[in-house]
């Protein structure tokens, strides 16, 4: 059995694999990384990988130089651990309720960027429907643009949800 990315915080209790939700990425240059949770096993001698959520794709134009982290917030819990029943046939993890600000939350942090970039980023998410959103990009400490609403967004399984493009 395995799960992809990895994290020494994953493990298996019975028929419960516990999965760690990262509360940050370190993406270094590769942008395009989706770190999708996914859960492999052996059967009849292959790996057979499957998802166990769902990823969110956020696409920026005229992004400015010195932009290096994006951080997303919803009204669920994002970040942590999560359990999924290893009985089903996919197993999978789902979005919680919290009262928790920092279990609601994921940063990716990259290299700073050396100049105006149309980037698109990705952030896997637990299953479920949420409700309200907040975005920010930041160079360093200091925000660049943020945009805070509510808008009804539901990640399925091994689904990729497109956001609209923002132009800044």
């Amino acid at each position: 059995k395995a799960v992809n990315p990895y994290n020494s915080g994953h493990s298996i209790s019975g028929d419960v694999l516990n999965v760690v939700m990262p509360s940050s990425y370190d993406l270094g240059t590769e942008l395009s990384s989706t770190n999708a949770a996914m859960y492999g096993e052996n059967v009849n001698g292959n790996i057979r990988f499957n998802h166990l959520a769902g990823v969110m794709r956020f696409k920026f134009n005229n992004v400015p130089a010195g932009v290096n982290k994006f951080v997303l917030t919803l009204d669920k819990k994002i970040n942590g651990t999560f359990a999924a029943d290893l009985t089903e046939d996919y197993p999978v993890i789902e979005a919680e309720e919290s009262s928790s600000d920092e279990e609601k939350t994921i940063t990716l942090n990259f290299d700073a960027l050396t100049e105006v970039s149309n980037i698109s980023l990705y952030v896997p998410l637990p299953l479920g429907t949420y409700n309200s959103l907040s975005l920010s990009l930041l160079a360093g400490d200091e925000e660049v643009w943020t945009k805070t609403g509510t808008a009804t967004n539901t990640i399925n399984r091994k689904s990729l949800l497109l956001m609209p493009t923002v132009n800044l």
